[in-house]
């Protein structure tokens, strides 16, 4: 599994990180006790600009499963860097993450009308976020 982080706050990032490799060994667990494993590794790649992002997206040779950014309405790059990975990139990633503030529906609306797949709204607990990575999990999965 293949994940991008770019986020400007580095402990959101870090946080969002370490639930990714909680969540990812959790999967392993679970797939051991119906005595199935995981077949891929865990990468996980932190970018705190979008042109970072999308030097190393168009870089690789490999699909991402998932990458996380943060949106605001009034950011007009995450808005650009969204829709760069739509348009440039839409079969290298499994599905394009928004986080929101919540509340904050204007900055879903234009996070999802750049072309992101679903989004996850702030405050979270990492509970919340570990149901989502397992279901965008089975998701990718499906589609393999």
């Amino acid at each position: 599994m293949k994940v991008i982080i770019m986020d400007d706050d580095r402990a959101f990032s870090d946080l969002l990180k370490k639930v990714i490799w909680v969540t990812f060994y959790a999967k392993a667990k679970a797939l051991a006790r119906q005595r199935q494993q995981i077949t891929d590794g865990l990468e996980i790649q932190q970018f705190d600009t979008h042109e970072q992002a999308l030097d190393y997206i168009s870089s690789t040779h490999e699909a991402v499963d998932l990458i996380f950014t943060e949106i605001h309405a009034a950011d007009k790059q995450r808005y650009d860097f969204i829709k760069a990975c739509q348009e440039r990139h839409g079969q290298k990633y499994g599905a394009l993450i928004i986080v929101a503030e919540r509340g904050r529906q204007q900055d879903i609306d234009y996070g999802m009308s750049a072309g992101a797949q679903d989004f996850l709204l702030k405050p979270f607990t990492p509970e919340d976020l570990i149901k989502f990575i397992f279901a965008a999990w089975d998701r990718n999965q499906k589609q393999d």
